[in-house]
Order: structure tokens, then C-alpha cells, then sequence
């Protein structure tokens, strides 16, 4: 059994499969496997170099989602994908072992920072993995609570409601 940290993880079109590979070339050929939407994310890019790629017209391309010093906290690599954008990004650094409840110094959980942001497949992605829309920030706001103000569709979404 190989207990390597893996690197590349690669997400299924579907975003339902992640698997983790230590190299680049078995990424690629797992992705390309998968076919068009599938995605790849280097979890230790260098700052500023792409993070993610992804598989359109049987190629590998990459998206522009610059990395961070992924050299902190399992945690805090949730948070810092979370604050990207990008579903996929996220599924990767929890894959890697960071929890969908991550909580920054402030307080703020992972699926606080998504709904201040109003971006629904992240929050869909934390919530699938675990995240809990009740728990309260420093300040005793939920992440519905975060998201009225701008993002009240959002908020719906996360107390229960259609949307």
C-alpha cells in the first residue's frame, strides 16, 4: 500500500468521483479518461501558477485560478479554495483531508466565506461534504444570515428553503 500524499486530484464531470495521484501524467490520462468536465487541481501549484485544469474537446487545459501558499493547515487550504470560487477546487482540498467545517481565525467557517460570496457550487460542495449552515461565526451570524444582504437567494437555499 502506498501512503504518499497525493497531489493531483482529479474530479469526474459529474463531480460525484475523486481520486488522488502523485504524478501529473496519471492525472492527465485519469482525467482525459473521464472525458470533457473533467478536472484537475495540483494541491501544491506554486503561488501564482495555475491550480486547476480542466478536459474540453478530449484536451487538457488550464484554468486561470492562480494558487496560494498551500504549504498551511488542511483547513486553511479549504478556506483559501473556498475564497477562488470554484467547486472543484474545493472537492480537491477536501479530498486532500481539509474539512468542509473549516473555521479561519475570525471565526468564519468555510460555508460562511461561500455566502458571502453568493457562489452556490461551492456552497453545494461544502454542504455535500459535510458543512453545517446553523453553526454561528465570532459575531453569532450563521452563513444564511451572512448571505441576505446581497446574496438572499443564497440564503434561502441555506435555511432550508427552495430557492
Amino acid at each position: 500500500m502506498n501512503d504518499k500524499p497525493k497531489r493531483f486530484f482529479v474530479i469526474s464531470p459529474d463531480g460525484a468521483r475523486i481520486d488522488g495521484f502523485e504524478a501529473l501524467v496519471s492525472a492527465e490520462a485519469a482525467a482525459l479518461a473521464h472525458g470533457d468536465g473533467a478536472h484537475i487541481v495540483d494541491t501544491v501549484a506554486q503561488v501564482y501558477h495555475p491550480i486547476a485544469q480542466f478536459v474540453v474537446n478530449d484536451d487538457v487545459k488550464y484554468l486561470e485560478y492562480g494558487a496560494w501558499n498551500t504549504s498551511v493547515s488542511a483547513d486553511d487550504n479549504v478556506i483559501e479554495a473556498v475564497k477562488k470560487g470554484y467547486a472543484p477546487i474545493v472537492k480537491a482540498f477536501i479530498a486532500k483531508g481539509g474539512s468542509a467545517c473549516a473555521v479561519d481565525a475570525k471565526g468564519g467557517t468555510a460555508l460562511h466565506w461561500a455566502a458571502a460570496r453568493g457562489n452556490k457550487d461551492v456552497i453545494s460542495a461544502l454542504l455535500e461534504a459535510g458543512a453545517d449552515p446553523a453553526v454561528e461565526d465570532s459575531k453569532g451570524r450563521t452563513p444564511a444570515d451572512v448571505a441576505m444582504s446581497k446574496h438572499p437567494e443564497i440564503a434561502e437555499l441555506l435555511n432550508g428553503r427552495p430557492n
